[in-house]
């Protein structure tokens, strides 16, 4: 989901710095703004010590087809080790967004492709790529679509001789067809907010996320 080059940015930052640096822009007043938001806790409900299961009621009740945006507490958010507002100039209180939908599935269908990454004991980053089927007569999920880059850079994503799926930092033999691991997924939403990569539940542990806030699409 990159779309600028190093040359593009640095050529970004000139023109605001030169050409629209001399225009003139009417003043905006501060104003408080407030977002509504489903609270993670209230859709993934914690059982025991890194085990999650879906609040079925509630996330049945969600209208779709929606926009979804990931809430943030902007205070506890931080970018390279820095909060958001020394690290990009502004507080954000939505970092992530994409599509709401439900589909069905019938028993042995692919639901989607689960990619999981964690160190091996020489420190390198390893990736396993996990088919996640429906193991029921029928499965109603409620499907999450957004871009991620979520996934280490330099790894590369493709189908093996075996059939089986990879996210690698080898490319595979003669170049076959393949892509970068950072890409467009879709998911169920219960399934992206209990993700579980280098030994760490990414959003549910992570103290500035909040939830969810949704707009049904009319």
């Amino acid at each position: 989901m990159r779309v600028l080059n190093e040359a593009d940015g640095a050529a970004m930052v000139d023109r605001f710095m030169s050409t629209y640096s001399s225009l003139a822009y009417p003043r905006f007043d501060t104003e408080e703004i407030s977002t509504s938001y489903f609270p993670k806790e209230k859709l993934a409900l914690l059982q025991t010590v890194g085990s999650y299961q879906p609040n079925g009621e509630l996330l049945d009740k969600i209208p779709t087809p929606a926009v979804i945006e990931i809430v943030r507490d902007p205070k506890k958010w931080k970018v390279g080790g820095k909060n958001v507002k020394d690290a990009i100039g502004s507080e954000l209180s939505i970092s992530h967004m994409g599509l709401l939908y439900r589909q069905r599935f019938q028993y042995g269908e692919l639901i989607y492709r689960k990619t999981a990454c964690d160190y091996d004991a020489q420190g390198q980053r390893v990736c396993s790529v996990t088919l996640v089927t429906c193991q029921q007569a029928q499965c109603n999920e409620l499907m999450f679509l957004h871009g991620t880059d979520a996934r280490p850079r330099g790894y590369y994503w493709y189908q093996q001789a075996d059939g089986s799926y990879t996210c690698s930092d080898k490319l595979p033999a003669n170049n076959e067809k393949h892509t970068q691991c950072n890409r467009v997924e879709q998911q169920p939403l219960f399934n992206y907010l209990t993700e579980y990569q280098y030994g760490n539940y990414v959003y549910m542990n992570s103290p500035s996320i909040l939830g969810v806030h949704i707009e049904m699409l009319l």
